[in-house]
Order: structure tokens, then sequence, then C-alpha cells
């Protein structure tokens, strides 16, 4: 299943993104992992729409929160993966 970050514009939907002071692109990361797994840095970029370096920033944020870990990729070293933590597995199914 495709995740369209446009079907997740209005915010009022997701107080709980509001409280953690996250946006609809820390949404799309979060639920993307869920649905998907792990997935290296690079490839939310183009489906949100900014670069790999905003993409760094959501992940950063996301990381300072604990819903996220970076970890190396098995075959590239230059490749970092992003992946949900245990408590960012429980955020995302509550969006």
């Amino acid at each position: 299943m495709r995740i369209s970050v446009h079907k997740c514009r209005d915010m009022n939907r997701y107080p709980s993104l509001i409280t953690k002071k996250l946006g609809v692109n820390h949404a799309y990361i979060l639920c993307s992992l869920l649905q998907e797994g792990d997935r290296p840095i690079s490839a939310f970029a183009s489906p949100l729409y900014v670069t790999t370096a905003s993409v760094t920033d959501l992940v950063d944020r996301l990381e300072e929160i604990g819903y996220v870990r970076r970890k190396d990729h098995k075959t590239d070293r230059r490749v970092k993966l992003v992946s949900l933590t245990p408590k960012g597995r429980s955020f995302a199914k509550s969006l």
C-alpha cells in the first residue's frame, strides 16, 4: 500500500502530532516505516518533495524524541537506514 502525504494535510485530524510539535512530513515517515519497514533516509525525499538534507532534519527530530533510530546498511557503508523504535511503532499505530 502506498502512503500519500497529500491525504495527511488536515492537521486537525492529528492532535497527537501537534502536541509533540511534529508535522505531516514526520507522520509520513513514521507511517511509511510502519508499513514498509527500515528505509534509507534518501527514500523519503522524493515522496515528500523535499531535499535529502530536509529529510535528515525531520529524522533528527524523530530520533530526538525516541521514535526512530539510524542504523548502518548491511552492504553499503554510505547508507544509513531509519527504523522505528518500539515507542515510535506505538505512536505510528495511533495515527
